[in-house]
């Protein structure tokens, strides 16, 4: 599976909001690990972002 870009970056916006890390490429790491986890035991990712205009991913 593979996890719609929306819900990639709702995901990353946590690990940097509670400033894991402040090297961005860290974030991104950190992200994908959860992103990876979560697909591994079966879950789906949904998110919406009202960024840019209203982007839904599930």
């Amino acid at each position: 599976m593979t996890t719609p870009p929306a819900a990639a970056a709702v995901i990353h916006g946590a690990v940097w909001d509670a400033r894991i890390t402040r090297d961005p490429r860290d974030a991104d790491k950190a992200a994908q690990a959860v992103i990876h986890a979560l697909e591994r035991d079966g879950w789906t990712i949904t998110a919406t972002r009202p960024e840019n205009g209203p982007q839904t991913a599930t």
